[in-house]
């Protein structure tokens, strides 16, 4: 099936050019009522299958023979500590020999539910290195293993059979590597259309992207039958975030909406160009935005799940950075000014320390890109992270920050529809942005810890705490961080008055946790 673009609607402002595009199909034997009209044979799904895997393999070619990505051809990676041997039945668990070299292809997919998953677990992993039964493999992993045989590749890497799950100790170890593992791999095949391991690789087409029969009639009364669909922009896939809900494409994808798929496509980014716009490793912020809306089975996989983009980011860090559960050393004063944008619900379990993103699911904004213009009005005296296994980009299961700055006491306001607002000395008032869904009453005692300034705009972000242990009057105070804060001063005076107040306040070391 072939197609052409046509202008349906006249220019209107609010509409873009591609708005006003349809695309129009036929099949060779239909009467066509454009002369130049181009018509291919409407193939079957079979012989399409066949014709892009032809394709995939003409890439491919081109890719080993001419790219200079692929960095040593004719010296194959070493194997990950366990691959599948589809090259024969049985189909097996294999785990190859110190230094085994070998072509391999990765899949990345969603697992939807864990009991959809076929996994390796301590009680399968003896039987799946004699045989993986076929007939318990959902249709993506059959389907994946028919395409890397189709493809003479012997070696294939799935992460729920190739990791042992339900084994905390091994998960921690070779989900550290998977960005390596991604990265080292001949092929990475994408399961971008389904949300689970039953979906396959060959799904339906989404009813929206079918070129409907349509029947027209010329001013001569001769019938023609041609098939029409919206324009689509020759962009199938979209960048998380961008596409508007109603556009309803995240459901066209479900793959694009998952934090690990994220990290899978930048450990693709030496190999050549990139399928959909994503932000390069040194963006770190921006990496962080487009990654917080993504989706994880297990939430605790948060930090884990972007281990593999923070390594490839420290190659872009300043001699002697240290990475800090999400956040950066150097840039610390600046990292810690984060939003959420959209609170999605509060953390069932903890898996960072309040002040950073990884604490919260929702969307996260960074803020303060113009570092330059950004004025810190706290230093860091102390800050500690303990790590929960070997990665040092990997889970943590602690963390503090020990900040000297000056924090006053806030009351909380609710105020309806208003929002929440807290008590800023003779300012009046401030809004707070929650991080997730607490719910402070009117009245509630909380601290405000300025954070810094931009001066050319007359305003503050602070950081709102609740206190965990001790208070202003302990030796040792700890805080932890409910929310973000921010003033703007509509007039000079305002700002003025504030800044006589806010000079007044004495500075204290503030523990947050």
């Amino acid at each position: 099936m072939v197609g052409t673009r046509y202008s349906h609607a006249q220019p209107q402002e609010s509409q873009s050019f591609y708005d006003q595009l349809i695309e129009i199909f036929a099949s060779p034997d239909d009467r066509l009522p454009f002369i130049d009209f181009p018509v291919r044979e409407i193939a079957n799904p079979a012989a399409a299958r066949d014709a892009g895997f032809t394709k995939a393999k003409q890439w491919l070619k081109l890719c080993e023979d001419t790219h200079s990505c692929v960095r040593h051809p004719n010296i194959p990676p070493l194997l990950p500590a366990r691959v599948i041997d589809v090259g024969e039945s049985p189909i097996r668990l294999y785990e190859p020999t110190d230094g085994e070299r070998g072509k391999y292809v990765c899949l990345s997919h969603c697992w939807g539910s864990t009991s959809s998953v076929c996994r390796t677990t301590p009680k399968t992993y003896e039987a799946h290195k004699e045989n993986i039964v076929w007939a318990i493999l959902p249709a993506t992993f059959r389907d994946t293993i028919n395409v890397t045989r189709r493809l003479g590749i012997r070696f294939l890497w799935i992460d729920s059979l190739c990791i042992i799950q339900e084994d905390d100790n091994d998960w921690r170890e070779q989900s550290s590597l998977m960005a390596e593992v991604y990265g080292n791999a001949f092929l990475t095949i994408f399961a971008t259309s389904s949300a689970n391991g039953h979906g396959g690789l060959y799904p339906s087409i989404p009813l929206e992207l079918r070129p409907q029969q349509n029947i027209v009639t010329d001013r001569n009364g001769i019938v023609f039958r041609v098939h029409i669909r919206k324009n689509l922009q020759d962009q199938h896939l979209t960048t998380p975030g961008e596409v508007e809900p109603s556009q309803n494409r995240p459901n066209w994808f479900p793959l694009q909406n998952r934090a690990w798929a994220f990290q899978e496509l930048q450990a693709e980014f030496h190999k050549g160009q990139w399928m959909i716009e994503q932000p390069a490793p040194h963006d770190w912020k921006k990496v962080v935005e487009t990654f917080s809306v993504l989706d994880l089975t297990y939430p605790r996989d948060k930090l884990p799940a972007i281990s593999g983009i923070a390594k490839k980011a420290l190659l872009y860090r300043p001699p002697g950075d240290t990475y800090l559960a999400g956040l950066w050393e150097s840039t610390l004063l600046s990292d810690m000014s984060w939003t959420v944008q959209a609170a999605k619900r509060e953390p069932h379990e903890w898996r960072a320390p309040s002040w950073s993103w990884a604490s919260v699911d929702g969307h996260v904004h960074m803020g303060h890109d113009d570092v330059e213009e950004w004025i810190p009005k706290f230093t860091v005296v102390d800050v500690q992270v303990s790590l929960a296994g070997p990665d040092p980009t990997g889970e943590v299961s602690s963390g503090h920050v020990v900040i000297y700055g000056k924090a006053f006491r806030s009351q909380v306001m609710q105020l309806g529809i208003e929002g929440t607002f807290i008590t800023i000395g003779p300012c009046g008032r401030a809004p707070i942005t929650l991080d997730w869904g607490l719910i402070l009453p009117t009245g509630k005692w909380v601290a405000c810890l300025l954070l810094g300034t931009r001066d050319h705009m007359n305003n503050f972000f602070g950081m709102t705490l609740r206190e965990v242990d001790g208070g202003e009057s302990s030796a040792n105070p700890t805080y932890e961080r409910v929310g973000s804060t921010g003033l703007f001063f509509a007039d000079m005076e305002e700002k003025h008055t504030f800044d006589e107040w806010y000079t007044g306040l004495r500075s204290w070391n503030i523990r947050i946790v």
